[in-house]
């Protein structure tokens, strides 16, 4: 087992889990029929374990990521990919950035105007839509560099780039990135056994 990458596999591993756990439980929330805005306005001005669950992900997903680039610096020769995997970190922070924006909320919405309250829930969802978009983009552009290299000798690291590559896609669609819920688990098990793998045996790329 590699050592330098015990800990990130293990991430990987407890973020398939968590992933469609907490995503499911929004789903079914979300499918009560209740209002979105009004739904997401109260949920914003209360803390529950649900949202510790949320920042766990997003910590889990920013250290799985920031592995990747070590491991890229390793063996893969391309500022490229190191730079978008930089970018979708950024977009996955201020994604799940809105956590602090529930704080502020929890703890002065007695002394907040209701304008105010909204003004911030509309910019925690516009700033997680942009963040999910340049997601997108960098996770498609990240998924060419490594398909297109010629070089690299990584099939893990390729299969990875495929599930990238469908994830993107799908979840440009909208309407089918529900999916995901099944892709990005599978993708992260590739990347578990990636980490994983005894480190005589991890391709030089």
């Amino acid at each position: 087992m590699n050592g330098n990458y015990v800990k990130p596999g293990i991430a990987a591993i407890a973020l398939a889990l968590l992933f469609p756990l907490y995503w499911s439980i929004v789903l079914v929330v979300g499918a009560d029929g209740q209002d979105f805005e009004q739904a997401l306005r109260e949920d914003m001005l209360t803390l529950t374990w649900i949202d510790g669950l949320f920042l766990l992900i997003g910590i889990l997903e920013i250290y799985i990521y920031m592995s990747l680039v070590r491991a890229f610096n390793d063996q893969l020769n391309s500022n490229a990919a190191r730079i978008l995997l930089y970018i979708i970190i950024g977009s996955i922070f201020f994604f799940h950035a809105s956590i602090f924006a529930d704080l502020f909320l929890v703890f002065f919405q007695d002394s907040t105007s209701s304008e105010t309250i909204d003004g911030i829930v509309g910019t925690s969802v516009f700033t997680a839509i942009a963040a999910l978009v340049v997601y997108v983009i960098a996770g498609l552009g990240l998924s060419v560099v490594i398909l297109t290299k010629n070089s690299v000798n990584a099939p893990l690291i390729k299969y990875f780039a495929v599930m990238l590559l469908i994830i993107c896609l799908l979840q440009a669609t909208i309407l089918f990135a529900i999916v995901n819920l099944l892709m990005f688990p599978v993708a992260l098990i590739i990347l578990a056994v990636y980490f994983l793998k005894d480190p005589d045996t991890l391709e030089v790329i």
